[in-house]
């Protein structure tokens, strides 16, 4: 996942740094990430809320498990991560 507005990213890092871009530069590779380690935490969240709530069919095979909790775990993080999205 990218940070979704990087001018205002890169902007921010020239602000904390007071320098040019060569010198904010591991100011914004702290920023980004950050951001990305939140959306493996978000990520792993959803996955394990995923397992704790599925419940299979008898006789469903662990492929077809696994597959159904993925698919409901990419759900809820979208659910998460994109709130707009999903209100009316």
């Amino acid at each position: 996942m990218d940070i979704a507005n990087k001018k205002l990213a890169n902007t921010i890092a020239k602000q904390i740094t007071g320098t040019d871009k060569e010198k904010s530069a591991p100011v914004f590779e702290h920023m980004q990430h950050a951001y990305d380690k939140d959306a493996k935490i978000i990520r792993q969240s959803c996955l394990k809320a995923a397992a704790s709530g599925y419940v299979g069919k008898p006789g469903d095979s662990a492929e077809t498990t696994a597959r159904k909790i993925i698919e409901i775990a990419e759900l809820l993080y979208t659910w998460v991560v994109c709130p707009t999205k999903n209100s009316k």
